[in-house]
Formats: C-alpha cells, sequence, structure tokens
C-alpha cells in the first residue's frame, strides 16, 4: 500500500501544482502541507488536525479523502482500541448492582404509609365524640383557620411555580445559525449535546449552511475565512489562516481553546 505522504506528493507534482497555490486554495500552511507529503505528523497541531488536513489536501487534488483518513487511522491510531476496550465493562457491573440497593428504601416507605394510614383511621374513630360534647360553633371556626391557613400556604407555592415557568421558557430559546464561506473552508459544526451537523467538510466560496435550530453550538474552522450569523445578527470571527473555534449560544460566540473545540472524528 502506497504511503499517505507519498500519495498526496505524486498526485500534487502530477497535476503540477506547487504547494503555494495549495495553501492559497486550502487555507492550510505550506509547513503543514510539507509535514503531511514526508508523513512528518508529529510535527502537526494533533492527531484531529492531522485528519482533517488529509482530508482537505486529497479532496483539492481529486483523491479519495474517506481512504486516506482510513489509513492514517489505521497506520497511527492502533493503541486507542486497547485503551478504550476495558471501559465497556463497568457499566455491567453498575447496573447489576442497583437492584440490591433499591430494597431497603421501599421497604421504609411502605412502613412510613402504613403508619399514617393508621393514625388516619385513630384520628377518624375519635373525631364525632368531639363534636357531639360541643355546640358545633367551635368545629366551624377551626374549619375556617384550617381553611385560611392552606390558602396562604398554596399561594406562594403557585408563585413560585409562575416563576419557575416563566424562567424555563426564557431559558428553552433557541439560536438559528447560518455558516457561510468566503474562501475554502474546513468546517465541524455540532451542538453542545454531541449532534453533528456539518461533519468534517470543506465548504466552497459563497456557499451556506442552515440555518440550524439549537439552543447552543461548537464549531470549528480550517481558517478564519468563514461568516456566522446568529438569529440573522453576524457574528465576529477571528481573520486567521489556523484553526479557530467558537462556542455559541443565545448571548454570542466565544472562543474556545485548541482541546474543547469538536473535530469531528
Amino acid at each position: 500500500m502506497a504511503q499517505i505522504g507519498s500519495t498526496l506528493r505524486e498526485a500534487r507534482i502530477r497535476r503540477k501544482i506547487d504547494i503555494g497555490a495549495v495553501e492559497s486554495a486550502t487555507k492550510i500552511r505550506a509547513k503543514y502541507l510539507r509535514a503531511l507529503e514526508a508523513e512528518e505528523f508529529d510535527t502537526l497541531p494533533g492527531p484531529a488536525y492531522v485528519k482533517s488536513f488529509i482530508r482537505t489536501y486529497a479532496i483539492y487534488l481529486g483523491l479519495d479523502a474517506n481512504l486516506l483518513v482510513d489509513q492514517y487511522r489505521s497506520q497511527h491510531e492502533k493503541h486507542e482500541e486497547y485503551e478504550l476496550s476495558p471501559l465497556s465493562r463497568q457499566p455491567v457491573g453498575r447496573e447489576r448492582a442497583r437492584p440490591k440497593r433499591s430494597i431497603h428504601p421501599v421497604l421504609l416507605v411502605a412502613a412510613v404509609l402504613v403508619v399514617v394510614l393508621a393514625l388516619l383511621v385513630v384520628l377518624d374513630m375519635t373525631g364525632p365524640d368531639d363534636e357531639i360534647k360541643g355546640d358545633g360553633s367551635a368545629r366551624d371556626t377551626t374549619t375556617q383557620a384550617t381553611t385560611d391557613t392552606k390558602r396562604k400556604k398554596t399561594e406562594p407555592s403557585n408563585k413560585r411555580s409562575g416563576a419557575q415557568t416563566t424562567t424555563a421558557k426564557k431559558g428553552g430559546d433557541v439560536v438559528k445559525l447560518t455558516v457561510t464561506a468566503k474562501q475554502n473552508v474546513w468546517v465541524c459544526l455540532e451542538s453542545t449535546k454531541g449532534k453533528r451537523l456539518i461533519a468534517s467538510e470543506t465548504l466552497p466560496p459563497g456557499e451556506s449552511r442552515g440555518p440550524f435550530s439549537e439552543k447552543s453550538y461548537k464549531v470549528t474552522f480550517g481558517n478564519g475565512l468563514v461568516e456566522m450569523k446568529a438569529n440573522g445578527k453576524k457574528l465576529e470571527v477571528d481573520d486567521t489562516s489556523s484553526p479557530i473555534g467558537y462556542r455559541i449560544d443565545g448571548k454570542g460566540a466565544t472562543l474556545l481553546k485548541e482541546g474543547e473545540r469538536p473535530t469531528c472524528t
């Protein structure tokens, strides 16, 4: 099987394209392009960017991007399978242990219910004697006082419920996001819950995606030559040739650190 770097380099040379032309078209720095062709992957920012750059470079050269990315994974990421496999056993043990811990609380609740029912029966049996001894007026006064007390307790509760409902409605607003490429730009867009909206694609100049409707998003761009609009309002994007990422919500766009950016891998 041909090496990734030699495949990219030979395709570029066959098409008689200079590294500088590739840099201008893909917005990937020339030093990173040379590192890909030399398979010096350790000099790049990280595995996620290596795969993104391979995909973008391959698409530009008209190669099978998925094949080259899969080849990179098989040759350079085999250790991840062994690191992740033991974790699958842990949740099974936890699920088996839960039914045993739930026995005692159920018995305790049942015992409390029995005691409450017994008290209600006793009160019901002793109630008529008290009514016979009086002329009925004391009972009416007591009933009215109890009713007033219940109203006072209920009213604040209802007010609090109303406040919570209003807060929930305010927090439920969605943000309608649109992404438009000014030049060729690689994009990975996800909701903060992990829903993939633009899955590792290179958008040509002028192409738009959206509007998407989510409460919040995380996005990574291969460069800053892109425009974002949230609810029709333009969001500022730094003018840079390096990868950049943001978190977008109802308050606007917040710059993400490298480790916080989505990679769509």
